[in-house]
C-alpha cells in the first residue's frame, strides 16, 4: 500500500488503482466483442468506440504515473496543472 507520509506514493496507488480498473473494463469489452460482436455491427462499433476511449484513458493514466514517478514531489507539484488535466481526461473518457 501507499505510505500515507509520502505523496508521490499515495497518488501513484491511486492511479494504479484506477489503471487497474480501466484495465479490467478493457478485458471485459474484449470479451463481450468476441461473444456478441459478430452477432450485430451496431454493438462491434459501440465497443469499438469504448476500448478506444479506454486506450486514451489508459495512456493520460500512464502520463501521470511518468511524472510521479519520474519527478520529486516539488516537480510534481509544478507539473500539477498537466496531471489535473489527464486524470480529468481519464473521468470524461467513461
Amino acid at each position: 500500500g501507499a505510505d500515507a507520509s509520502d505523496p508521490k506514493a499515495y497518488i501513484a496507488a491511486a492511479v494504479k488503482a484506477a489503471t487497474d480498473t480501466v484495465i479490467r473494463a478493457f478485458n471485459m469489452s474484449d470479451r463481450l466483442t468476441i461473444e456478441y460482436g459478430d452477432k450485430d455491427r451496431r454493438i462491434k462499433m459501440a465497443l469499438d468506440d469504448c476500448k478506444e476511449m479506454m486506450q486514451f484513458a489508459l495512456d493520460s493514466l500512464d502520463l501521470s504515473i511518468t511524472v510521479v514517478r519520474d519527478n520529486n514531489i516539488l516537480s510534481v507539484h509544478a507539473q500539477n496543472a498537466d496531471l489535473r488535466n489527464w486524470l480529468s481526461a481519464v473521468i470524461s473518457y467513461k
